[in-house]
């Protein structure tokens, strides 16, 4: 941009105009008080773009994006670059995500996100292009990881003995940590899964121990005393369906993260 300025003189000018234009903005001074600064900003008129991106980008995702402050924060600072690039013809951002951009840009979110942003800030100067685009789609999958990494399912684990209980239990901790969160019962008090309706999965040693009294309202998956990488992968589906059952959203629309393995 510098390099279009015919003179010196005029370079110098165009830099004090952008310092001015910088040191004048409102610079809240951490995250938390810029946070509250965006959510004042977006009950005002000025902020009825973002509050109208958000709204529909939210209701296609399945969840309210603006509770998000991590994602609410990257996304202002995204748009303000977008609105500095606009107004003085520059750009800023780094071409390092370039490369990426032919294996997203035919996916049904990305597509969203473009079709959203054009329209939603079509009211602003701001010129929406396809590297900014691949910017707020990455920022949304740090959304979707960030809810998945917390999200937990409860579960009903049912063994004959006391040690497959005690050992059972520590192997699904080790593999799924905070992802599961284990109330251990005895085959006898099997009544209370049907007093109780608080559970997303039974994992049982033995599902044939339980005929008399059939489990139908909730999945059941069944284990051994050691339980083998096949049953383990089955936790982990099960795991991952949950979630995207929840989100309202199909799997095949997320970048997928990692392959379909064994988790140990």
């Amino acid at each position: 941009y510098m390099a279009k300025c015919p003179t010196r003189d005029i370079q110098l000018q165009e830099i004090l105009f952008f310092s001015i234009y910088i040191m004048s903005e409102e610079r809240p001074l951490n995250r938390s008080q810029y946070i509250n600064y965006i959510k004042k900003r977006m009950r005002s008129k000025k902020g009825f773009p973002l509050v109208k991106f958000l709204k529909c980008l939210s209701k296609y995702v399945g969840f309210n994006l603006s509770q998000d402050d991590i994602f609410l924060f990257h996304l202002s600072q995204t748009l303000k670059r977008i609105q500095v690039e606009t107004e003085f013809e520059t750009e800023s951002a780094g071409n390092s995500m370039l490369q990426f951009l032919p294996y997203f840009e035919t996916n049904p979110i990305f597509q969203v996100i473009e079709e959203l942003a054009i329209e939603s800030f079509s009211s602003v100067p701001l010129t929406i292009k396809k590297l900014d685009v691949l910017e707020i789609f990455s920022l949304l999958q740090s959304v979707v990881l960030r809810k998945r990494n917390q999200h937990t399912i409860q579960v009903a684990l049912m063994c004959r003995t006391y040690n497959e209980k005690d050992y059972i239990r520590e192997v699904l901790k080790y593999h799924y940590g905070n992802k599961v969160a284990i109330s251990t019962l005895d085959p006898s008090s099997i009544d209370l899964l049907f007093k109780y309706e608080e559970f997303d999965l039974l994992i049982s040693t033995d599902i044939g121990d339980h005929k008399n009294m059939p489990i139908e309202h909730i999945p059941t998956i069944q284990v051994s005393s050691f339980p083998t990488p096949s049953e383990l992968i089955n936790i982990k589906h099960f795991i991952e369906q949950h979630f995207y059952g929840n989100l309202g959203i199909e799997p095949e629309l997320i970048y997928p993260y990692g392959i379909d393995e064994c988790p140990c």
